[in-house]
């Protein structure tokens, strides 16, 4: 699988900004399974990439995105490669279900309308659940160790910091990987 960044747009096709700008570290499963960097509009897959996709097709309603699930299968099982060069203009508007934001407060303002939107409903548990369910007989290694780990119970704050002293998951950014930890330890992940 190979993914680009994209030139976010305003209305009137005016740049804004280019998402992913780069990434931290390299797209992988333990990436993948927090967090999706890869825009669905840009992804090009092999043969065998879009094979093993349409082998178990998941339920919609227990995944995130379809391109966060590609992306998610693909770096379980096979090579992802990003390409900070942007190849789309993404044209934001009133109208966007999803897309990129101009401004840190912007990005502020999503994070908390989704925290308290989603509160509780465990999406990224869900969407682990399901990649297990359907290809969790074909992960091995650390791979699987770390799928089993994120799936496991963590109703208490010892069980919490446990899991987050053994994880190798992570989110691209310094503040998402804080956010993120602290999502963990407050229990909402």
């Amino acid at each position: 699988m190979v993914f680009t960044a994209t030139r976010i747009a305003d209305a009137d096709l005016r740049p804004l900004r280019v998402w992913p700008d780069k990434l931290a570290r390299e797209p992988s499963f333990y990436n993948a399974l927090v967090q999706n960097v890869a825009v669905g509009t840009t992804v090009t897959l092999n043969r065998a990439a879009r094979n093993l996709l349409v082998r178990n097709l998941p339920d919609p309603d227990e995944i995130l995105m379809h391109d966060w699930w590609t992306y998610l299968v693909v770096s379980a099982f096979g090579r992802v490669i990003f390409d900070p060069e942007p190849t789309v203009l993404y044209r934001q508007h009133g109208g966007n279900v999803v897309g990129g934001e101009a401004s840190w407060r912007e990005i502020l303002v999503k994070k908390w309308k989704s925290f308290h939107r989603h509160r509780g409903r465990r999406l990224l548990y869900k969407q682990a659940k399901q990649f297990y369910n359907l290809y969790g007989e074909e992960l091995q290694g650390e791979k699987k160790e770390q799928l089993e780990l994120f799936l496991s119970d963590r109703d208490s704050l010892l069980k919490r910091i446990r899991f987050l002293s053994a994880t190798k998951l992570y989110r691209q950014s310094k503040l998402e990987q804080a956010l993120f930890r602290f999502l963990i330890l407050i229990g909402h992940i």
